[in-house]
């Protein structure tokens, strides 16, 4: 899976922008893989990067980015077996 950001400031954007929620938008991507194990395990692989916008510091969202991802594994396995 890849999910990128993507700019609503260009031309052939404002349907999209339409459907935007106001307030401040962070920047995030990711791409993630997922294989299936000889013994039926599942394992996640995931690489990503985002700043927050607005006027949090980069600094203070990184250092919570990997507790952030920690806490989003078992919402994500959940979607995944569809429970």
């Amino acid at each position: 899976m890849v999910s990128i950001p993507i700019d609503l400031t260009v031309p052939g954007s404002e349907d999209l922008l339409k459907l935007e929620e106001s307030g401040v938008k962070g920047r995030y991507v990711s791409v993630d893989r997922l294989i299936e194990l000889e013994d039926g395990k599942t394992e996640w692989r995931m690489a990503t990067s985002g700043t927050p916008g607005g006027n949090i510091p980069v600094f203070l969202s990184e250092s919570m980015m990997d507790d952030n991802i920690a806490q989003d594994v078992p919402h994500f396995f959940k979607w995944l077996r569809g429970t």
